[in-house]
């Protein structure tokens, strides 16, 4: 029998990772994204509102994928203990058995179909989580290198392209196509195009 109360290597208050961006325990990961209505930490005993992780709010009925989640990020790196899990008949926890919290109940995924079953079931997730969110300047870099790779392929300038639709960042848009064009044609290097869209990035959050 696993006891996750007192085996420290099944225990999620002694297991540290590193996920999300944070650096802690499987616990006090979870326990920190955990959300009242108003956007605070909950405390243990109350139940929360939402989970909060890397900023991004999801609703509580993902909390469970979500600390499914945090133990993949351990396990995947452990095959020994996905082993032991694996041929184990009984894991206590002191959780209640559907507790979203139970790493009994993130065993017995394990123990039925491995390491891989977990990950399926986390990989969408963990995605969604990771998902880069697109900034207004993001938006304006798109435009631009779609306005680019067009006049690219049908080998003509930006002279006759109308910036109008792009108001009030026109000239912005222009710029950065024509940061892409010239890196299209070769005719400067990719790293001098990065740093040039740099700086028209910090141009722009300045203005």
């Amino acid at each position: 029998m696993i006891d996750c109360r007192t085996d420290k290597r099944f225990s999620p208050e002694e297991i540290q990772i590193s996920a999300f961006g944070e650096n802690d325990t499987i616990s006090e990961i979870y326990r920190k994204a955990r959300r009242d209505a108003s956007g605070n930490i909950c405390p243990t005993n109350t139940e929360p509102d939402h989970i909060t992780i890397g900023g991004k709010n999801f609703a509580l009925e993902q909390a469970g994928i979500f600390y499914e989640s945090l133990w993949l990020c351990h396990l995947q790196h452990h095959p020994d203990l996905v082993e032991e899990i694996r041929v184990c008949g009984k894991v206590e926890d002191g959780h209640e058995a559907l507790a979203y919290n139970s790493p009994a109940r993130v065993f017995r995924i394990i123990a039925t179909g491995g390491i891989k079953a977990l990950n399926d079931r986390c990989r969408e997730f963990v995605l969604t989580v990771n998902k880069k969110q697109e900034t207004p300047f993001d938006s304006l870099l798109k435009a631009g290198f779609k306005i680019a790779k067009a006049c690219f392929n049908e080998e003509k300038g930006l002279d006759g392209v109308d910036f109008s639709e792009h108001a009030p960042n026109e000239v912005l848009v222009k710029k950065i196509a024509e940061v892409y064009l010239s890196n299209l044609r070769k005719e400067i290097t990719e790293e001098y195009g990065s740093g040039m869209i740099k700086k028209l990035e910090q141009k722009y959050i300045c203005s």
